[in-house]
């Protein structure tokens, strides 16, 4: 498989013989089917994809500055439709990746055609702040009919507005207990893991509160069987939330508790700063919200499990 964008060029050099052969709708089939489907966002590399519009783009006008005799009014696309459609996919190509944040990654390489997708990216946007310039900016690009800023933003106030005539986390519990349900059912409609693969960059995000990723996880603990990396994580923020209401200046990193000896380590440290009786009685807590340390750890902790 080719890696490097000169590589694939140099393929599609090697295939472009062949495309004095195709008819103009055929040509414009071909390319679509190389750039904007959802393989060659994985393999074709961005920079690729852009050069092979170009010169596809050049090769039709060269076509179609050639041609002495009107084409066929039966013809169904002509060359000087190719050409319009291949400079709008290099204006998209082009145009979109300095439009959006660097975070968006997956939508920058997008097909152009991928609706659904885009009207997400665009109610994101209002959501995340962005202002409307920058979202109309965007819509200038992909200009889809009867979309509008006015229709994007009205849309992502009104998601918004449903969602706070009730709890956020009710809402939550409700769709995750008929997943639940499903899945126990025999369903394979939806599954436990799409609910997750949603939900855990959200409490991996350590910019968030550690109680509500807390409480969160904690739904998902009673209704689905957690990972290993799931649970990891369940105790990473149940120790934070514990250990924040004694020492709210010292960080709890994922390592502190990766292990017994490392959770172990984590707890001496802590007693040997403690210096009054809400610290220790903090770490009582901690011992509670830990899975059984090996060993003993001493002898305050007998004390402070009583």
């Amino acid at each position: 498989m080719c890696v490097f964008r000169a590589d694939w060029v140099h393929r599609f050099v090697a295939c472009s013989d062949y495309m004095h052969k195709l008819l103009p709708i055929d040509v414009t089939q071909f390319i679509d089917a190389i750039v904007f489907v959802p393989r060659s966002l994985q393999q074709l590399p961005f920079d690729a994809r852009r050069e092979i519009v170009r010169r596809t783009l050049k090769y039709s006008r060269q076509i179609s500055g050639k041609k002495k005799k009107p084409e066929s009014v039966s013809a169904e696309v002509t060359w000087d439709d190719v050409s319009q459609h291949l400079q709008q996919s290099l204006t998209h190509l082009k145009t979109l990746p300095r439009l959006l944040p660097s975070a968006d990654i997956p939508y920058r390489h997008m097909p152009k055609n991928t609706t659904p997708k885009l009207w997400q990216l665009l109610l994101g946007m209002v959501v995340d702040g962005q202002c409307p310039t920058r979202v109309d900016s965007v819509l200038q690009v992909v200009r889809v009919k009867d979309w509008s800023t006015r229709r994007v933003v009205s849309e992502a106030v009104a998601l918004i507005v449903v969602t706070l005539r009730q709890d956020p986390m009710e809402i939550l519990q409700r769709i995750i207990d008929q997943v639940s349900q499903h899945q126990n059912d025999g369903g394979t409609l939806v599954g436990s893991e799409d609910v997750m693969s949603e939900i855990r960059p959200f409490c991996s995000n350590s910019a968030i509160e550690v109680k509500l990723r807390l409480s969160i996880l904690k739904i998902l603990e009673q209704s689905f069987s957690l990972s290993d990396e799931d649970l990891q994580l369940l105790i990473l923020y149940r120790t934070q939330a514990v250990v924040a209401a004694a020492w709210p200046d010292l960080q709890v990193a994922e390592d502190n508790i990766s292990s017994d000896g490392k959770r172990s380590e984590l707890f001496y440290k802590l007693l040997d700063g403690s210096t009054g009786i809400s610290q220790f009685l903090t770490l009582s807590d901690l011992l509670k919200v830990w899975p059984p340390l090996s060993g003993s750890p001493g002898q305050y902790v007998s004390l402070y499990c009583h």
